[in-house]
């Protein structure tokens, strides 16, 4: 994030880069998360703790999708940049959670 964050220097196409970089990373902790739910959903267990460790698997699904969401915007700003078609811009949020008061 610290090479997004000073961007400018470097320019939209090497951001896309470490973008494209970040978004493989998130993809493939996504694609873990998804298999450990599926083993912890084929054996089903009766410790008491599983339904805590469950919970604190699906937030980090959650968090790397929204991860992956976010990615999926910044890139197409970055690229509308390279383009020459826009100015960065903060993007949207779609999220009800963030429209809360």
């Amino acid at each position: 994030m610290l090479k997004l964050f000073f961007g400018r220097e470097a320019g939209p196409g090497i951001s896309m880069g470490h973008l494209r970089e970040l978004q493989s990373k998130n993809q493939q902790m996504l694609s873990t998360l998804l298999k450990l739910e599926a083993v912890a959903d084929s054996n089903p267990s009766q410790n008491p703790h599983m339904p805590y460790w469950m919970l604190t698997l699906s937030l980090g699904t959650a968090l790397t999708r929204a991860a992956l969401d976010w990615g999926e915007l910044a890139m197409a700003q970055l690229s509308a940049m390279e383009a020459g078609t826009t100015q960065m811009q903060r993007p949207t949020e779609k999220s009800p959670a963030t429209n809360k008061a």
